[in-house]
């Protein structure tokens, strides 16, 4: 059962003014009448009196006027009294309790307030490409380390403008193998000169034996495309190096020195660095394979080399030719 429509009319209003509001069967319009106000008290009528007269006094010399009809009173005068009159109207049931909504002031929706922006698909990309790099990065540092200071057997390559001679060293064996592309007939300075070993010298708790030389343009590291030309030529010396104290020492090449032709020459560190002869940290009875490059003029020489286990020791010279 359906409740039946309110009829068009005028009801009170809604909004608690105590006025009257017109409904149209429908909607509340905006016709409205205001509540009518208190009734004021009825309004005193005013008379106006007339002014009294004055009574004249009358002299013995002259006869007093003979009294005259007395004028009329003049009608009072009043004020009208103005009924107020309130309309009324008939009370009828407030469409708001059947059901029907009055109209509601409109209400702002609340502020938009924008979803959360999904993480990043190239952030959620790079996080695992950096990671990759980084490890990557990790291993070439690793080989680079291996290559240059932990691998203790190198294969060690040394040319010239005429020949290539290279000789392989082991830890276990104090003999080299060479092989020479030169003929024998060929003169002795065309090649490479080798000298065999000269026996064990010790300096601090270092022992040197050296096994050769080797003289020529370039050296080229073995397991890397990494060469280096000399200004003259090179001479490579290869020793091992064992430590015979009872503490752990180090070899280091730079206090190694070459004496040639009457000179005094100083280690080329990157060339001993591609033949991985830098430096050995070393162990009590440890031994370790090393080779070190001299950049001299074309044709010195060679004289001696002199060692040294620490730049505080005496030294030892060992003679190359």
């Amino acid at each position: 059962m359906t409740t039946p429509p309110t009829p068009a009319g005028w009801y009170p209003d809604p909004d608690g003014s105590g006025g009257q509001r017109y409904w149209d069967g429908i909607l509340w319009t905006e016709h409205r009448y205001p509540a009518a106000p208190p009734a004021s008290e009825e309004a005193t009528a005013v008379v106006a009196l007339p002014p009294e007269p004055v009574a004249e006094r009358v002299g013995s010399h002259r006869k007093p006027d003979s009294e005259s009809d007395p004028e009329p009173a003049p009608a009072l005068e009043s004020t009208p009294i103005f009924e107020s009159t309130t309309e009324t109207f008939a009370y009828k049931t407030d469409p708001v309790n059947q059901g029907f909504a009055a109209d509601a002031p409109a209400t702002s929706p609340p502020p938009f307030e924008p979803a959360p922006e999904p993480p990043s698909r190239n952030r959620s990309i790079l996080v695992p490409y950096l990671a990759a790099c980084a490890v990557l990065l990790a291993v070439l540092v690793g080989l680079s380390v291996y290559g240059f200071v932990i691998k203790k057997d190198p294969g060690v390559q040394i040319s010239s403008a005429t020949d290539t001679t290279t000789e392989t060293s082991s830890p276990t064996s104090t003999e080299s193998t060479e092989t020479t592309s030169e003929t024998p007939t060929e003169t002795p300075t065309a090649g490479p000169t080798t000298v065999g070993p000269t026996g064990d010298v010790t300096d601090g708790p270092l022992s040197f034996t050296i096994h050769g030389i080797e003289i020529g343009d370039t050296v080229v590291m073995s397991d890397a495309p990494l060469e280096k030309t000399a200004v003259g030529e090179f001479v490579v010396v290869h020793m091992t190096v064992t430590n015979v104290g009872t503490d752990p020492a180090s070899f280091i090449g730079m206090f190694q020195t070459l004496h040639a032709g009457g000179t005094t020459y100083p280690l080329d560190d990157e060339a001993t660095a591609y033949l991985e002869g830098t430096f050995a940290d070393l162990e009590p009875g440890q031994s370790a394979d090393v080779s070190v490059a001299y950049d001299v003029p074309v044709g010195t020489p060679p004289e001696s080399i002199e060692l040294h286990a620490d730049p505080s020791t005496p030294g030892a010279e060992v003679p190359l030719a």
